[in-house]
């Protein structure tokens, strides 16, 4: 046909595994962007959990937990503290465990199945139930 053009196989194959895709990624996204979107559109409101209809107030939740709350300041900085050291802290111990079951000893195998076992396990569960 004039002014038709034929589609690669390979291009006709991407094109199909994004039509595949898409309506899994339409659903995905209404299912974790919708609830982040609608929380957004509630915080420029002031409603109580019960009782009065919700008002408007705008940036002035913000502007009053920003510049006006020491203890949202003092929140974020626990919170900052406490996420470093347990950060900090499980990845050296991740690294001594790491390297201390890379050593010859007697017995390495078994503790090396015995702290890999509780992340098979739960998947070879599922593997014999659906079976």
């Amino acid at each position: 046909m004039p002014g038709c053009r034929k589609l690669s196989t390979k291009n006709s194959d991407r094109l199909i595994g994004i039509l595949l895709v898409l309506p899994i990624l339409v659903w995905l996204l209404s299912i974790f962007c919708y609830p982040i979107l609608d929380t957004f559109r509630l915080s420029f409101f002031n409603q109580r959990l019960l009782g009065s209809p919700a008002n408007y107030v705008g940036f002035d939740l913000y502007k009053k937990l920003l510049f006006a709350d020491e203890e949202f300041w003092v929140a974020c900085k626990n919170i900052g503290i406490f996420t470093f050291f347990i950060v900090f802290f499980q990845a050296l111990i991740g690294l001594m465990v790491a390297v201390i079951l890379n050593k010859n000893f007697f017995g390495r195998n078994f503790l090396r199945t015995w702290i890999i076992l509780p992340c098979v396990i739960p998947y070879s569960v599922i593997a014999v139930i659906g079976r």
